[in-house]
C-alpha cells in the first residue's frame, strides 16, 4: 500500500510552487497563519505573491502619489497667494462650529466639511461610470485633481468676492491652508464612503446630511451652488436669520 503523499511510480514530483489561493481554499485563513508561526514561511512563499498584497501596494502608488503631488502643488500656490497655514485668532482647535465668525474656514474642520464630503460621495457617482477603464484609485485620483482644483480657485480673489458679496459668508477672507487640506481630506473620506455604502445608501446619506446642515447653519451643498450661480435675496435674507 502506497503512502499517503508519495509519488507514484513513474509519476515526477513537482517543484511547481502551489497557487497560494488554492492553498488558501484547502488550509484556510487560520490554518496558514497558525502554519507560518509554528513552521515558518513555505518554501514557496518566496516565489508567489501571497494574498494578492504585492498587486494592491502596487496598484495604489501610482494614485497615492499623484495626488501627493497635486496638494505639495495646492499648498506652494496657496501659501503665494498669501493664505494663512492656520487660523490667526489664536484658537488651536482643530474643528470650528462658528460658522458666522472669522474662525469659519479657518481650521481643519469645519460644518462645510460635510459640503466636501458629499463632493466626493457626487463625484464617485460621476466617475463609477468609468469603471471599466479606470481602477478605483485611479478615480479617485482624477476626482481628487477636480476637487484640488476647486480648492485652488475657491481661494482667488474673484470667488473670494463673490462669497463676500452674493452668499452670507460676508466676511470671507478665504480659506487657511490647513483648512484646504481637511476639505479635500472630506472628499477623499466622502469618495470611499460612498464606495463601501453603494447607490441608494449613499443617496440617503447625501439627503440626511444636506437636510442636517440646512437645519442647524442654514446653508447646504445645494444653496451654496445656487447662491454662488444665482443669488437670491430672499435666501440670503433667510440664511442671516431675518
Amino acid at each position: 500500500m502506497a503512502h499517503r503523499g508519495a509519488v507514484r511510480p513513474g509519476a515526477t514530483a513537482s517543484c511547481e510552487p502551489p497557487c497560494p489561493r488554492l492553498y488558501l481554499h484547502r488550509r484556510g485563513r487560520f490554518h496558514l497563519v497558525r502554519d507560518i508561526l509554528w513552521h515558518g514561511l513555505p518554501e514557496w512563499a518566496g516565489h508567489v505573491k501571497l494574498l494578492g498584497m504585492d498587486e494592491l501596494r502596487e496598484k495604489k502608488v501610482g494614485p497615492a502619489v499623484v495626488i501627493a503631488g497635486m496638494l505639495v502643488a495646492a499648498v506652494v500656490y496657496l501659501r503665494w497667494q498669501g493664505r494663512v497655514w492656520w487660523c490667526e485668532q489664536g484658537d488651536g482647535w482643530p474643528v470650528s462650529f462658528k460658522v458666522s465668525s472669522p474662525h469659519n474656514s479657518q481650521h481643519l474642520l469645519d460644518p462645510y466639511s460635510f459640503s466636501h464630503l458629499l463632493h466626493g460621495v457626487l463625484f464617485f457617482g460621476f466617475f463609477w461610470l468609468f469603471r471599466a477603464r479606470m481602477s478605483f484609485w485611479w478615480r479617485l485620483a482624477a476626482a481628487a485633481a477636480v476637487e484640488v482644483a476647486w480648492e485652488v480657485m475657491e481661494n482667488s480673489p474673484f470667488i473670494i468676492n463673490r462669497y463676500r458679496t452674493a452668499t452670507i459668508t460676508v466676511g470671507y477672507e478665504g480659506d487657511s491652508i490647513i483648512n484646504s487640506l481637511g476639505d479635500v481630506l472630506s472628499f477623499v473620506a466622502g469618495f470611499y464612503l460612498a464606495k463601501r455604502l453603494g447607490l441608494w445608501k449613499a443617496v440617503l446619506v447625501f439627503l440626511v446630511v444636506e437636510l442636517a446642515m440646512l437645519a442647524m447653519i442654514r446653508d447646504n451643498l445645494a444653496l451654496n451652488v445656487l447662491m454662488l450661480l444665482w443669488p437670491i435675496d430672499a435666501i440670503r435674507h433667510w440664511q442671516a436669520g431675518g
